[in-house]
């Protein structure tokens, strides 16, 4: 078997070069001689060659499609139904929307959506078309007048304290010591109860005028420092008196009332410059008229000799000039808290008046040597206001509030009782303070 395939493998050996050769290897081979045509006949037609293969062409449709198939169908385009305005579906009758807007933006070529305004905090109508209150805030809408009505309890405390007097231990030969001294605020003023009106006009959300009024009631205190009328062993003395330093002392002892009135009214245009959903900022304006009254009397008595004496001190303050202020106040649900502070520069007409006549040195002629006096003096000089208000309120109806706050006011250049012992004098200053209660209606 295997003497049969070495044969076969030799014979294809033998005839690949063969082959190879045929097809290239070596060169090519030489062209063939041409091929003599013979002649035609005499009539001169050319020859004639043998028949060539017909070249080849595109195939036809009918090559493709022969006649018995069907030509191929494709299926047509959807019919979408007419596009409707976009709506949302509510109940009946549904509601129509307006097409979105579109704006073509500055520099560009392409259309940019503009959404609608953002839906607004509920605000409160009035009649002129201004919106600047919170739902719940204040004033009740369609309201023009306002009026309220509260008890007010300020409690006064002056800036300076003037020393009266004190009483002294006497053993003989000027020997002793100081034993008590008396000053013009050993007693504090009490909360001092009055009044507190307010009524305005509102011409528009934005625009009110406001008139105020608050009084105090005269209110007094005192204090006295006792002497020895027994054994003459204490006896007491006041730099501002004379009997004293005539007679040696007054062993009965010293003492002092000290009274005061306030009174005032301002009138006020407030106007809100600007607001938020629970919010208002709003400043004022206006005139305010100040009256501070003081009534001081600085007496001392000796039951040894009889002698007594009295000075008489009263003075007036009349403030008036410009003020300004603003005003915040939040609003959550019925309650609304108002912080005010006013600043005012104001003029002060003032007057005081000094006497000594209810004395027994003029009504007795006793002691010997008693000079005595009946003095005023008027000026006119520059005082200062300053006003903190916190305030609450509550609505109780659609048309009442309760109010509820506390208030500070400081006051300088005042012309007070003590401080006219030594001389005229108007740069006195107090403050008064405290709380209030009352309620407001508006309509």
């Amino acid at each position: 078997m295997w003497q049969r395939i070495l044969l076969a493998t030799f014979a294809v050996c033998a005839l690949c070069p063969a082959a190879a050769w045929a097809q290239g290897y070596g060169g090519p081979l030489p062209p063939a001689e041409p091929t003599a045509i013979a002649a035609g006949p005499q009539t001169g037609a050319p020859g004639v060659y043998p028949p060539q293969a017909p070249l080849p062409s595109s195939p036809s449709p009918s090559d493709w499609h022969p006649p018995h198939a069907a030509a191929p169908t494709y299926p047509s385009a959807p019919v979408y139904p007419p596009q409707q305005p976009y709506s949302v579906q509510q109940p009946n009758p549904p509601q129509i929307l307006p097409p979105p807007r579109y704006y073509p933006p500055p520099n560009y070529g392409r259309p940019s959506y503009v959404p609608p305004p953002a839906a607004e905090y509920p605000t409160v109508p009035s009649s002129d078309g201004t919106t600047m209150f919170p739902a719940l805030g204040t004033p009740t809408p369609g309201s023009h007048w306002m009026f309220s009505a509260e008890a007010i309890w300020l409690q006064r405390v002056d800036n300076t304290s003037v020393i009266l007097g004190n009483t002294v231990t006497d053993y003989g030969a000027g020997l002793g010591y100081v034993t008590d001294i008396l000053t013009s605020t050993d007693v504090d003023f009490p909360l001092d109860s009055g009044v507190r009106l307010q009524g305005g006009y509102r011409f528009n959300d934005r625009n009110s005028l406001e008139l105020t009024y608050f009084g105090l009631q005269q209110t007094s205190v005192g204090r006295s420092i006792a002497g020895d009328p027994v054994g003459n062993t204490i006896l007491a003395y006041s730099p501002w008196t004379q009997t004293d330093a005539i007679i040696g002392g007054f062993d009965n002892g010293l003492s002092y009332t000290y009274g005061s009135r306030v009174n005032n009214a301002e009138i006020n245009q407030r106007l809100i410059a600007t607001a938020g959903p629970t919010w208002t900022l709003a400043g004022l304006w206006g005139v305010r008229f100040v009256q501070v009254a003081d009534r001081f009397n600085l007496n001392g008595s000796d039951l040894s000799t009889g002698d007594f004496e009295n000075i008489d001190i009263r003075t007036a303050n009349n403030l008036v000039g410009p003020q300004i202020g603003a005003a915040w106040t939040s609003y959550w649900n019925r309650l609304a808290l108002t912080t005010e502070v006013k600043g005012a520069l104001l003029a002060n007409f003032n007057s005081a008046s000094y006497s000594n006549l209810n004395s027994s040195g003029v009504i007795s002629g006793n002691p010997v040597g008693f000079y005595p006096f009946d003095q005023s003096a008027h000026g006119t000089n520059v005082a200062g206001l300053v006003e903190f208000t916190f305030m609450a309120r509550y609505r109780l109806s659609a048309h009442f509030w309760l109010r509820g706050g506390y208030q500070t006011y400081y006051l300088g250049g005042l012309v007070l009782g003590p401080r006219q012992l030594a001389n005229f004098d108007h740069s006195g200053g107090l403050s008064l303070a405290g709380p209030s209660l009352g309620i407001e209606t508006n309509w």
